[in-house]
């Protein structure tokens, strides 16, 4: 006789993955394919790989499953924190190569996401977006030498780059929140 209980988890399993928006990634055991997650981060891996070989930016120490991901969800999370709150920053997807993981930043922080068509992708990995975050990396230093790359329609593209410029700086300088401003 099954339980209540294992029912209600089978159920819940099931309904998760049936789901088309939930997306595996390699912190869930699953063998990550570079060229079918985008088609710009084989691109963007390769350049990570140079800027830890060149001491640009460090290289985040391995770990895996669940602790890869409550790591990778923490900076993710402060970076949506730090995206200016205002209509002009559309709702964008992020794929860090390394794990695979997309996530969708809108009116809240999605993750294990499908991207939708038409919607402005970020493509980095968890080194430049953490080397960002303590200053030690400039966002446009990172977009110049391809550790970050922003693909989409031109308007909403830009509207991406400039949010996530001043999330950049904020999260760089917390103390200087209120004299942090989109260029």
């Amino acid at each position: 006789m099954v339980s209540a209980k294992n029912l209600r988890a089978a159920l819940l399993t099931s309904l998760w993955l049936a789901s088309s928006a939930v997306v595996a990634c390699s912190y869930d055991g699953r063998p990550q394919d570079l060229k079918a997650a985008h088609p710009q981060s084989m691109s963007v891996a390769l350049a990570i790989h140079q800027s830890y070989q060149d001491g640009i930016v460090n290289r985040p120490a391995p770990l895996m499953g669940g602790f890869g991901m409550r790591r990778a969800q923490h900076h993710l999370s402060r970076l949506a924190e730090a995206i200016p709150a205002t209509n002009d920053v559309p709702a964008f997807t992020l794929l860090l190569v390394e794990p695979g993981l997309w996530s969708r930043y809108g009116e809240q922080l999605e993750m294990h996401i499908s991207p939708d068509s038409g919607e402005v992708a970020v493509i980095t990995g968890e080194g430049p977006l953490l080397a960002m975050s303590k200053g030690a990396l400039d966002f446009d230093q990172a977009l110049e030498r391809g550790l970050l790359r922003v693909e989409g329609e031109e308007q909403d593209r830009a509207r991406v780059i400039q949010g996530l410029r001043a999330a950049a700086a904020l999260m760089a300088n917390p103390e200087k929140s209120d004299s942090v401003a989109l260029r």
